[in-house]
């Protein structure tokens, strides 16, 4: 998982913010996707796993999405909105069914080929830098990652709101010829698929995170000082 592959301190370093991700979770967090994938660290040529945890997330997420509808209305432009997210509502199953498994996931929408589409990013891939009173996400750093022949592409995309309503993305990429390593920084242009992006944007009167966080709602008794949530199956 990417928090055991870079370290939370490779993380902290390189985009300057604390990660509120503790070790406890990491590990909790690559153990609940090991299981998803029915790759437990008990199974041997004799200890053969049954596939229950990605069972159970698949069963609770159909449950959950079985007669769920959305809709926006009221003008033209919510008419528009209920287009933009109709193929996300098609997929949300899936999607919550991999949310089930790892504890959360964070939803992004982002500007696409004149529409909207929406990024679905698991927990191994998010990494929360902040909360409110009341246990909300307030900020986090997403991190997307990329295989090219024997190198190994990572973008570090860090979302953070000031008090003054001043909303800033940073991107920032990196290079390694190590699987295990973050690597050495290298300019958004020179990776083909992140040529387009900005190195930061800020943003003006935004009053909440341009994103949302989706946490299983059970009591964390991994670490109960975190607001983040765990599987279906802990």
């Amino acid at each position: 998982m990417i928090a055991k592959v870079f370290g939370k301190q490779d993380i902290n370093k390189a985009v300057g913010v604390d990660v509120a991700v503790s070790q406890m979770m990491a590990e909790a967090i690559d153990l609940w996707d090991r299981l998803y994938a029915n790759k437990p660290p008990w199974a041997t040529e004799t200890t053969i796993p049954l596939g229950l945890p990605a069972a159970v997330a698949g069963e609770l997420a159909r449950l959950v999405t079985l007669e769920m509808d959305a809709t926006i209305t009221g003008s033209a432009r919510a008419y528009w909105l209920s287009a933009q997210i109709a193929p996300f509502m098609d997929g949300l199953q899936a999607k919550v069914e991999q949310g089930a498994a790892l504890g959360g996931m964070a939803f992004k929408p982002y500007p696409s080929a004149g529409g909207l589409a929406i990024d679905c990013t698991p927990a191994d891939r998010f990494f929360p830098t902040g909360f409110d009173g009341s246990g909300r996400v307030m900020g986090g750093v997403f991190v997307d990652r990329f295989t090219q022949g024997k190198r190994y592409y990572t973008r570090l995309e860090t979302h953070s709101l000031g008090d003054d309503g001043l909303y800033t993305i940073r991107n920032q990429a990196y290079m390694s010829d190590n699987p295990d390593a973050l690597g050495h920084p290298v300019t958004l242009d020179a990776v083909q698929p992140w040529a387009a992006l900005d190195e930061e944007v800020t943003l003006a009167n935004i009053k909440r995170p341009l994103f949302g966080y989706f946490r299983v709602p059970l009591a964390n008794t991994v670490d109960r000082g975190s607001p983040l949530g765990v599987s279906v199956y802990a």
